[in-house]
């Protein structure tokens, strides 16, 4: 059968040598054994076209031959789903994060944005697809590191049942969470006060504008302290409610008018810098204030998505449980 041994030859080719032996004989016997059964249906000999029709079914040449060596992979398909969650959300959080610093320096640095808004835009572009690109290119080569080592030692499949995470109900609370979110406003609040400092630079004072403290210092006190007040809550009673979602709600909104309020009351800082030129003492105010925006901002998400959630909770209705909403509610 000239049309087979043409066949076997042309899967060959395609193989390694030191297997390639065993591997044609194998395949020779499987389809020989098809044409046989064949024919003894038949109760003839196969045609040319009868013997083609069983090649075309066991595939190409190249495909047949890939089935019998060992699957490579940069990352395999027991990593890919990991690997791709986490490029997502480093890539996510990333543009994310980069866009909200760049709209909150450009609310602040107007007059170069108005001037050059091209060369503004481009600019932050460039940036953000290099950073983009040297994101995807570390992780890409962790995780191929990692599926080295996994085809090697097999770790990913050392695990217990037991050990699998508990049931979780959407309106349960992280005490984790809950904590974390306490000590944090809690420094805010002594900050705020003034009775915890930042460490100072040597010729470099930077202090919160006086206009700012007249008119915003027991609102954001107020602020900080119900976010403080509702994480103690939760701490203690780690489980959502209609009334405490109602109440979040409101605090997330008293926050979102706040921030709103304060973007139009700027500047937030002033600098005192003996030593220095009125340029870089701009400077740094727009670096200082540039900083704080960001931070707003990301202030400003954080009480979109907790009041999404909250809406839904007072409603009646489960949380969304996406991790793009859940991840910036702090859920």
């Amino acid at each position: 059968m000239e049309l087979l041994d043409r066949y076997l030859q042309a899967v060959g080719f395609w193989l390694p040598q030191p297997q390639k032996r065993d591997i044609i004989a194998e395949l020779s016997e499987d389809i020989r054994s098809q044409i046989e059964e064949k024919e003894s249906d038949l109760g003839r000999n196969l045609d040319e076209a009868e013997l083609e029709a069983i090649l075309k079914r066991r595939g190409a040449p190249l495909l047949v031959a890939e089935g019998y060596l060992p699957q490579r992979f940069l990352i395999g398909p027991l990593l890919f789903p990991i690997y791709r969650l986490v490029l997502k959300w480093a890539l996510l959080y990333q543009a994310g994060g980069w866009f909200l610093v760049w709209i909150g320096f450009a609310l602040l640095d107007r007059a170069h944005a108005y001037s050059n808004p091209g060369a503004a835009v481009g600019g932050a572009l460039r940036t953000l697809w290099l950073v983009g690109v040297n994101t995807f290119a570390a992780i890409t080569a962790a995780f191929a590191l990692i599926e080295r080592y996994h085809a090697k030692s097999r770790f990913l499949e050392q695990w217990n049942p037991r050990k699998l995470p508990r049931l979780r109900h959407p309106n349960q609370i992280s005490r984790s969470n809950s904590a974390s979110e306490l000590a944090w406003n809690g420094l805010l609040i002594l900050w705020w006060v003034n009775w915890l400092r930042v460490a100072e630079i040597p010729g470099l004072r930077v202090a919160l504008a006086p206009a700012l403290l007249q008119s915003f210092y027991w609102p954001i006190l107020t602020l900080f302290a119900a976010l403080a007040a509702i994480a103690c809550a939760n701490l203690f009673r780690p489980w959502w409610t209609r009334r405490r979602a109602g109440i979040r709600l409101a605090i997330n909104s008293f926050g979102l008018i706040l921030i709103a309020l304060l973007f139009m009351a700027k500047p937030w800082f002033e600098v005192i810098a003996p030593h220095a030129t009125t340029t870089e003492i701009r400077d740094i105010a727009q670096w200082v204030d540039g900083t704080a925006a960001v931070l707003l901002l990301f202030y400003a998400m954080s009480f979109v998505m907790r009041g999404i959630q909250d809406i839904r909770r007072v409603t009646g209705k489960e949380p969304i449980r996406h991790w793009v909403m859940r991840l910036p509610a702090g859920e």
